[in-house]
């Protein structure tokens, strides 16, 4: 076989998969519903089918390559990140641990570069329509998932509900990358297409999984991750040979793309399989006449204090549990997953 038929290979977790493929697909962008006159209603129709909307292009590429600069200068402070001369480039030695944490409310998350994307009028429109809401009407986390992922890391599959479910149940996740190319190789953003609403197993995990409150559930310790590995959510959709809309779905992404999704969509990412730093945000948006989480609004003293005061488990994992602790792999015993 030539090098230019070759399969493209990438690592979905911890499994390499071709692309495209019946176990990984092209997403769909639904950009040009935007434009439509209809309310929002042909964005949401998507939405409620898919339990999520791709973006392209709709925050603007200038807007969030600018926001990638900041986000470059704030790491190129710390030293040993990068390769001299070569910002985004990482140093052989950095792995795991090398980056500094950015989540939170900070000097970077709110640089006026990074918060205009994500605080932005072209997501509060798009987040709008989804909600049929105005703008001014909507209300976001103060608290952001500004993340620089080093080489080999990946998310495993999840959904938002474990971790954020103490406010509204409308709750949305917008992914936005800040690449120039966030290719799958570099790392992107996976969705399990209409598991928000499928039946069979993935009801049940719904129900099970997707119902827990990962700092609530008793002794747990754990990332709050299901799995590492896309096959086991794949394995418990019993119907998807009837249902060809579902299934894994992913992409090519670039700066100004946005995908935005509920608390009961499964999601992962590729793994970062380049020697570049990869960055990405998650911000939440909800509409401001619902109750909202708490722990994750506030001053950036605040959060501080609502951080250290939470218990180590879920988003703030420590690690590996001692004694009776529970972990996810006894929790999906108990649950028949």
């Amino acid at each position: 076989m030539s090098e230019e038929s070759a399969p493209r290979v990438v690592r979905l977790g911890v499994k390499d998969i071709v692309f495209p493929s019946s176990e990984l697909s092209q997403i769909e962008d639904s950009s040009s519903y935007l434009s439509l006159d209809d309310g929002g209603e042909s964005l949401r129709r998507v939405f409620s089918r898919d339990g999520f909307v791709y973006l392209r292009g709709a925050l603007g590429r200038g807007n969030v390559l600018c926001a990638r600069e900041a986000v470059i200068e704030h790491l190129s402070t710390k030293g040993g990140v990068f390769k001299e001369g070569a910002p985004g480039v990482l140093l052989d030695a950095c792995g795991l641990g090398c980056l500094p944490m950015m989540e939170g409310r900070n000097g970077v998350t709110h640089d006026p570069r990074v918060a205009g994307v994500l605080e932005g009028e072209p997501l509060k429109g798009a987040v709008g329509k989804l909600l049929a809401l105005p703008p001014e009407s909507l209300r976001t986390f103060d608290y952001k998932w500004l993340r620089a992922m080093p080489r080999k890391v990946f998310t495993g599959v999840h959904c938002d509900s474990v971790y954020m479910s103490r406010g509204s149940p409308n709750l949305l996740t917008c992914w936005i990358p800040f690449e120039e190319a966030a290719t799958l190789e570099l790392g992107a953003l996976a969705l399990y297409k209409g598991s928000h609403r499928a039946t069979g197993g993935l009801k049940k995990l719904r129900e099970t999984y997707g119902a827990m409150d990962t700092e609530s559930e008793p002794g747990f310790v754990g990332s709050g991750w299901l799995t590492d590995n896309p096959n086991d959510v794949t394995s418990l959709d019993s119907e998807k040979s009837q249902d060809q809309q579902r299934g894994w779905v992913s992409g090519d992404f670039s700066a100004g793309d946005v995908i935005i999704f509920g608390m009961h969509t499964l999601h992962m990412s590729t793994a970062n399989l380049t020697d570049n730093v990869r960055i990405s945000c998650d911000v939440r948006w909800q509409s401001a006449g619902e109750p909202i989480d708490e722990r994750y609004t506030g001053s950036e003293g605040e959060l501080r204090e609502k951080q250290l005061a939470r218990k180590a488990g879920g988003a703030w994992a420590t690690g590996k549990g001692e004694g009776d602790e529970v972990t996810m792999q006894d929790l999906r015993k108990r649950w028949g997953l």
